[in-house]
């Protein structure tokens, strides 16, 4: 009786590669739904400039404004001298850590 071996790790691998890039990516949604409603409004160009990147290379997802010029993201995060601080990213994605984590359970569960 012969036994042959396939080696499958590449198809296994790329299955696996393609399915936690969608899991960030639903992890990297459920983030911006967070922090969206945190961002304090006057013309709503920095609400509108929040966006997330997924790097599956390092399993992570970030989450921040785009908005370059003028880069007023970091003075409302974080206040100035003499402008209070408003926070919207870090109480954002914390207040939703665990949406978040379920975005990515549900994404992995829908997977075959």
């Amino acid at each position: 009786m012969a036994v042959q071996f396939k080696d499958n790790t590449r198809a296994v691998m790329a299955k696996y590669n393609a399915d936690k890039a969608k899991g960030l990516e639903a992890m990297g949604l459920a983030a911006e739904a967070g922090v969206k409603p945190k961002v304090p409004v006057d013309t709503g160009n920095l609400r509108n400039s929040i966006e997330h990147q997924t790097d599956t290379a390092n399993d992570q997802v970030i989450v921040g404004s785009t908005q370059l010029d003028p880069p007023y993201s970091i003075y409302q995060e974080l206040g100035t001298r003499s402008q209070p601080a408003q926070p919207y990213l870090r109480p954002g994605v914390l207040e939703n850590i665990d949406k978040i984590r379920q975005a990515f359970i549900n994404q992995y569960k829908n997977m075959g």
